[in-house]
């Protein structure tokens, strides 16, 4: 996935923030941005990973993460993170 697919995916929220939501089959990956986020939408993205519950459980899936999300990442870093989370 590219991230001019994940940018097409998304909505705005609120306050001129921008959210892609993607579902895979345990969880979904929210890619957000925009004024107080972690990311601006544009070259940098928040991601976070939530289960079905709506649990944040990025760390389960991210070694080394201290926290629900992980913020500022790059373009590439988002399609990287994105494809190999997507990858059966």
């Amino acid at each position: 996935m590219t991230i001019s697919e994940i940018k097409a995916l998304a909505k705005e929220t609120f306050g001129g923030r921008m959210q892609s939501l993607i579902q895979s089959e345990n969880f979904k990956i929210s890619i957000v941005g925009g004024p107080g986020l972690y990311g601006d939408f544009e070259k940098t993205f928040d991601i976070a990973i939530i289960d079905e519950s709506g649990d944040f459980v990025t760390k389960q899936y991210v070694d080394g993460l201290n926290d629900d999300v992980i913020g500022y990442c790059s373009v590439e870093e988002t399609e990287e993170l994105v494809n190999r989370l997507l990858k059966p």
